[in-house]
């Protein structure tokens, strides 16, 4: 009741029925460590606590322009998006972080600020990811040609 079968072998350019079984995946994977995300929250809300320009906003956010900043959690928001105070280290960081990321980095100062915009504000935003952009010495304008 069983079957009558033989096995050959066929070199790789010779196999012309390869399956995935019968490949080694020889593609190198991505494995990267990040800081968590709560350690950046907290570093956000410590910069926020200690800066003197951002409790003067967080004054602001009660009294003059209660529909454009916003308190809450120990964070300044601006429409919405968390507001990091101007020209620190955290700014820096993050600046770095959305332009040098694993997954869909270095992009260009258009797509890294429309990222950065999506969740955070600071006054010069604009300005400041475009020259992190430009200092950058990522190849922009090439393109990679695959083998």
């Amino acid at each position: 009741m069983g079957y009558d079968y033989e096995l050959h072998y066929r070199p790789g350019p010779m196999n012309k029925a390869a399956n995935a079984l019968s490949r080694v995946k020889s593609e190198p994977q991505v494995a990267a460590v990040t800081k968590p995300v709560v350690q950046f929250w907290d570093e956000v809300k410590k910069a926020v606590e200690t800066s003197l320009h951002m409790l003067e906003r967080r004054d602001i956010a009660f009294s003059v322009t209660p529909d454009s900043y916003t308190f809450l959690h120990r964070l300044v928001f601006h429409q919405g998006r968390v507001v990091l105070p101007s020209a620190t280290s955290l700014t820096t960081t993050v600046m770095k972080e959305f332009h040098d990321a694993l997954v869909g980095g270095h992009s260009g100062y258009e797509r890294t600020l429309r990222k950065i915009r999506s969740q955070l504000y600071w006054p010069q935003m604009t300005r400041e990811v475009k020259a992190c952009c430009s200092r950058c010495p990522c190849p922009k304008g090439s393109r990679r040609t695959s083998a």
